[in-house]
């Protein structure tokens, strides 16, 4: 349906007009939530038209741009392979960056591209990126709490993200604590 839908928008609007590309951004989560190989691919050439497109619209450092990229990461991070998880930090510093400037430290979409970043560089699993992982979900906790409140699942969440992050660096006592307060 959406490749039937995207055709449509294609011929109507055009390959760079905003509509296609969001019909075409669409097309690629639903791609990529499949989680099969092959859709991958389709997803991660469709997700690099949509940049460049949003980019040639927007701009480098407009919001739907940065969605966009962020998507891109995400859909990085999952292949797992050395150089897509390099290509995605390197997407979710961009995007945390842009985000930080655009919405401020403590804004919701930022805090949640912090946890994302978080989330790649706890299973990199080297000592610096476990201890920025750590600093990253400790400053998206506290934001977390402040918009949320401390029984948010958002919040808890990212206290279990945490305590991973304390178990890895060995820190066994810090991880029971936090997981403690998680199933508190």
């Amino acid at each position: 349906m959406y490749r039937e839908v995207l055709a449509a928008c294609t011929t109507h609007y055009g390959e760079g007009h905003v509509e296609t590309l969001r019909t075409k951004q669409g097309l690629a989560l639903l791609l990529q939530y499949k989680g099969i190989p092959e859709a991958f691919v389709q997803a991660e050439a469709l997700h690099r038209e949509v940049l460049a497109g949003r980019t040639a619209h927007y701009g480098e450092s407009h919001v739907e741009t940065l969605k966009t990229k962020e998507n891109l990461a995400t859909l990085m991070a999952e292949k797992c392979t050395p150089e897509s998880v390099a290509q995605a930090e390197a997407l979710y510093r961009e995007v945390l960056a842009g985000n930080t400037a655009h919405y401020g430290e403590g804004h919701v979409e930022t805090l949640r591209t912090k946890l994302n970043l978080a989330f790649l560089l706890k299973d990199v699993r080297t000592p610096e990126s476990l201890e920025e992982a750590g600093a990253l979900l400790r400053d998206v906790i506290a934001g977390f709490t402040a918009h949320y409140g401390e029984s948010h699942v958002e919040t808890i969440n990212a206290r279990g993200e945490l305590a991973l992050v304390f178990e890895r660096r060995g820190r066994t006592h810090d991880a029971h604590e936090m997981m403690r307060q998680v199933v508190a």
